[in-house]
């Protein structure tokens, strides 16, 4: 596996550059940045622009580069539930890690790019970790144009070529089967779906912001239940930690859902401490081979209420007016219900956007 680095990056790792045959599958362009004063190592895959970016890198580091980036590229691709055996076959495929100077004006403005981007993204970046997998799979989510000017997913890419390369699926992975029902007065919305089992909260957070239409703009957290008692809050704030509580508090990050599921059966997901969104979580099922990384949605029903609706009272009124066509107020609520996009249940449209979550 070759390494292009720029004179920058060369000068950090102090390395002679050496003379290699690229294969571009096997091949990345590599730039070193500082962001927040920290050093910022940045690489792009030669063929699909797939990124590795890891943050807040220390001499010590530099001093086993080799052994760093190999274990960045297996780290960031497991985090997307690529198979590890998957993982494995294209490690040894690329044979060992070389360094050569970047040389490919083309690509080094590619890896250039993508740096800038890992700047703009720089709320997204965890300070407490090095090997940054969310911000990996955001910049991965991201649509990159091919020397035909064809546009591609860039994760996606990096996926079929990896099947290719391997003959093996990519996918291969736990799966939470859960129901989710958000109950609002008489009035009943649920949404079942199929996530890995090595996700996030966060990651569910955004899974549930997709599939019940909301623009999250509001706090939220999940209530872990032991029977009928609360165990456990996690929460998305450290300022919630500054008002006393009986019930442990847990920050949560990095928190996977399989820390708490399927042991517990049942947690509520709040949003929006106003309107206070309350859904009930029920944990149905444990997959094993689940063929996807990203979340499906597999049943529904029932329309969710739109964002700053005015709670239960401001939802049963808003459903009054949209119902009513000769209502005087009709057509501004539904010129306001779409700004906020307030969508009718489509489980096709759901999946269309979870498909491309991150």
């Amino acid at each position: 596996m070759v390494i292009h680095c720029t004179k920058k990056l060369i000068e950090a790792i102090k390395i002679t550059p050496e003379e290699t045959t690229d294969k571009p599958l096997f091949s990345w362009h590599a730039n070193l940045i500082s962001i927040n004063r920290k050093k910022t190592l940045v690489l792009e895959n030669d063929l699909t622009r797939y990124p590795v970016v890891l943050y807040g890198l220390k001499a010590k580091e530099f001093k086993d580069i080799e052994n760093v980036i190999l274990t960045a590229i297996k780290e960031t691709m497991l985090a997307e539930n690529i198979s590890s055996e998957v993982i494995d076959a294209f490690i040894e495929a690329g044979d060992s890690i070389s360094f050569a100077k970047a040389y490919d004006r083309r690509k080094i403005s590619f890896v250039n790019q993508t740096c800038q981007n890992v700047s703009f993204f720089e709320e997204d970046l965890r300070p407490d970790i090095q090997n940054q997998t969310f911000l990996t799979r955001k910049l991965g989510s991201m649509i990159a144009y091919d020397e035909n000017k064809n546009t591609y997913r860039i994760n996606e890419y990096m996926y079929k070529e990896l099947e290719a390369v391997t003959k093996l699926p990519v996918f291969v992975c736990k799966a939470v089967q859960i129901k989710v029902t958000l109950k609002v007065g008489d009035y009943i919305s649920w949404r079942k779906l199929l996530i890995p089992h090595n996700s996030t909260f966060p990651f569910l957070h955004k899974t549930l912001q997709e599939m019940f239409a909301w623009n999250d703009t509001h706090l939220h957290e999940f209530i872990i239940y032991n029977g009928d008692l609360p165990l456990a809050r996690i929460v998305q704030s450290l300022e919630v930690f500054d008002y006393p509580t009986k019930i442990l508090l847990i920050l949560e990050h990095d928190v996977k859902i399989s820390e708490y599921m399927p042991k517990y059966k049942k947690i509520i997901y709040r949003y929006d401490m106003g309107d206070n969104w309350e859904h009930i979580i029920e944990v149905e099922d444990l997959i094993f081979n689940y063929d996807k990384n990203y979340p499906t949605c597999i049943e529904g029903e029932g329309d969710s209420p739109p964002e700053d609706v005015g709670g239960e009272t401001g939802f049963l009124e808003f459903q009054n007016i949209i119902k009513d066509p000769s209502h005087e107020q009709h057509v501004d609520i539904m010129e306001w219900a779409h700004m906020q996009r307030y969508q009718l249940f489509d489980i096709n449209k759901i999946n269309m956007r979870l498909k491309n979550i991150y």
